[in-house]
């Protein structure tokens, strides 16, 4: 592990909350990765926005991301069912990093994660089976 743990963000499932992840967060600390973040997705929030709870949630998500990386931590970031959704979008944008002493995004998990072709939908994504890749 490097000398500085990346900070693990975690992208949750619809209907879920950051507390439903407080088993896995001390599993995280147990192996020192005690940098975390699980950011309130708005269209899983108490009273969600419907008009453009997606668009809600890829932008936290994206500040997020950035905020970690502006501060010099590198990121894993987890996916969890459809938080792959808004993740994959909330990552399409964040510019790479090619010198070796900027942060950057080590790597993406997705857990049972819905991970759509650029630009499509997850009906449409539901409707034509797996990805071509």
């Amino acid at each position: 592990m490097p000398a500085t743990p990346p900070t693990v963000v975690i992208a949750h499932a619809a209907f879920h909350q950051p507390a439903h992840y407080i088993d896995f967060t001390a599993a995280l600390d147990e192996v020192g990765l005690t940098e975390y973040r699980i950011p309130q997705l708005p269209s899983s929030s108490l009273s969600p926005t419907a008009e453009d709870a997606f668009a809600q949630d890829v932008a936290v998500l994206r500040k997020t991301i950035r905020s970690c990386l502006t501060s010099g931590r590198d990121v894993l970031v987890l996916a969890h069912s459809y938080g792959g959704l808004p993740l994959s979008d909330a990552l399409t944008d964040l510019p790479q990093a090619t010198e070796r002493d900027h942060a950057k995004v080590l790597g993406v998990v997705f857990v049972a994660g819905m991970v759509p072709e650029a630009g499509e939908s997850l009906a449409k994504a539901m409707k034509t089976g797996v990805a071509s890749w």
